[in-house]
């Protein structure tokens, strides 16, 4: 290999090798040749010596600082293509995971998942579309996957009492939305996706859930700037152990069976909301919007300690039940 790079060398360079070696031996020759007459130059007894050799410091200077340019330039040339390579290298592992998560195999789309995960991990370029793509996974096979597990329940009766999660989406979610997670700050689409069995814990921020079905979930998380327009949840519960929501949109969405359980609640909004078996257990509301919603039987509110300016409508009065609530009279009726 090395022979090979020296020929190719040579037949490239062998003129500009031939004269500077030429020019090399009549410099070396002219040296020897004049050799007193150019020691004489910078004897002491010469006044032009030390003129001579300062011209000579500043001339080396000059190519010691031509030098290190040179190789500073061979440098950054030498990074653009680390770089170019790089980025070619992670090119193709992307194109590689994309093709994984095609598969009828588990395994290989969980492979896929976690090569784009540690791409998004090494390579921020990708980190937004890495996100986008595991939302939309999950938004166009959620459902699917679940039904593929209750038909294997189904089939075999010890499994009956199994809440399983598809291992797809618990994988994705863990990746998504826990605390040390390297997609924190992303505004996340997870609108017309099927959740069930699903417990979402940490901070979720800015995310959409429009137009999702929940079914059994639980959010034992701090929930800002979250949108679930147009949402289907059925025996779900907000909050345990003191959690946030707030500027949170529940507008038109079905709820039947929902418990809101100590929860801290600002600016959240129930407009056209269908509200049936609605609780609220030991909840602060604070600017809450339920004027419009439509209670579809009794709502519970129990131990509420605060309802700063949250607004009901006078029509919804008999379907509201109050249980050892603080403050009622801060409730605004319109």
């Amino acid at each position: 290999m090395k022979m090979e790079k020296l020929k190719k060398f040579w037949n490239d360079y062998k003129v500009w090798v031939i004269i500077g070696s030429l020019i090399l031996l009549i410099l070396i020759s002219g040296f020897f040749y004049f050799y007193s007459d150019i020691a004489l130059n910078f004897s002491k007894d010469n006044p032009n010596g030390e003129f001579f050799k300062v011209i000579l410091s500043v001339l080396g200077g000059i190519g010691l600082i031509y030098g290190l340019w040179i190789n500073s330039q061979r440098i950054k040339e030498q990074n653009r293509q680390n770089c170019i390579s790089e980025n070619s290298n992670s090119d193709q592992r992307f194109s590689d995971a994309i093709g994984y998560l095609g598969s009828d195999k588990t395994s290989i789309i969980l492979g896929g998942i976690y090569a784009l995960y540690q791409l998004a991990k090494e390579d921020c370029r990708y980190k937004s579309i890495v996100a986008g793509l595991f939302t939309k996974f999950l938004q166009e096979h959620s459902e699917l996957l679940y039904t593929k597990i209750e038909t294997s329940r189904k089939n075999n009766t010890n499994l009956l009492a199994i809440r399983n999660v598809p291992i797809i989406v618990k994988t994705i979610l863990d990746l998504l939305i826990n605390k040390d997670s390297i997609f924190i700050g992303e505004k996340l689409d997870f609108s017309s996706t099927y959740f069930k069995y699903i417990t979402f814990k940490g901070d979720i921020k800015d995310c959409s859930f429009d137009s999702s079905l929940f079914y059994s979930c639980n959010f034992k998380c701090n929930l800002i700037n979250c949108n679930f327009e147009l949402t289907v949840i059925k025996d779900s519960r907000f909050g345990i152990g003191t959690t946030i929501m707030e500027n949170c949109q529940f507008w038109g969405s079905e709820m039947d069976n929902v418990t809101f359980f100590e929860n801290i609640m600002n600016e959240v909004s129930f407009d056209l909301a269908n509200l049936e078996n609605f609780y609220a257990h030991t909840v602060y509301l604070t600017q809450c919007n339920f004027h419009s919603a439509n209670f579809i039987n009794t709502a519970n509110f129990y131990d509420i300690n605060s309802f700063t300016d949250t607004v009901f409508s006078k029509e919804s009065k008999n379907n509201l039940t109050f249980r050892d609530c603080k403050n009622q009279e801060e409730i605004i009726y319109l």
